[in-house]
């Protein structure tokens, strides 16, 4: 093959993978969308990975009391749960199952799980799953945006919900646009480092007992 054979022919495999690269991106952001999640550069998504300081916060919980992750992690270990609003089915079975597992095991490590609902839903929440977890109304959203889970949710999607759970999530949020998290979990060891984060997109993935004792 001769050199201008050669030039042609990476000039065609560069094509080419240009144009897988941007199939691939258009896929990505059809797949969020999916799930109800507007691509929106201002919040940072793909959650924290493992071996990364855990970001502290101190904020009060449904008990009434503050839940310091610095304080608690010179305690024990923390499981750290986001979840979505009292609307969302798949957040009471996940709570629930995972509150059943819990008073099962025999290992010793802090649970605390994260909304951006208000109070008023977070109770509806604890009640319906029998919850004896603390549970954080995250009201300026900075635990879901500092792990990296924040997202703006689509027209579409609010819709959705609208229609189908008579919910409206930024009304229950207290706040003008609707925010989500990823419905992420995430293992802190006492030294502050994330050991396993579990994170997917697709809110019908979720983290169980199971998993998270494995890493502790």
């Amino acid at each position: 093959m001769n050199l201008k054979s050669l030039f042609y022919l990476s000039v065609l495999i560069l094509f080419c993978l240009s144009c897988k690269q941007k199939k691939n991106s258009t896929n990505d952001a059809s797949d969020l969308t999916k799930y109800g999640m507007k691509i929106n550069p201002t919040y940072e998504l793909g959650g924290l990975a493992a071996g990364t300081t855990a970001p502290l916060f101190n904020k009060l919980t449904n008990l009434g009391d503050q839940f310091d992750l610095k304080k608690e992690l010179e305690k024990n270990p923390v499981v750290v749960i986001f979840y979505r609003g009292y609307w969302c089915p798949l957040c009471h079975k996940h709570l629930s199952q995972f509150q059943e597992d819990l008073l099962q095991s025999k290992k010793q490590f802090s649970v605390v799980a994260i909304t951006p609902e208000q109070f008023e839903f977070v109770e509806k929440t604890v009640e319906k799953d029998a919850l004896t977890i603390p549970v954080i109304y995250d009201d300026d959203e900075s635990i879901m945006k500092n792990y990296k889970v924040a997202f703006e949710v689509t027209e579409a999607y609010q819709k959705k919900i609208k229609t189908f759970k008579g919910q409206d999530i930024a009304e229950n949020n207290g706040k003008e646009n609707a925010t989500l998290p990823v419905p992420a979990t995430y293992i802190i060891r006492q030294d502050g480092k994330i050991i396993k984060t579990f994170y997917d997109p697709n809110y019908k993935t979720r983290a169980s007992v199971t998993d998270i004792l494995e890493h502790l």
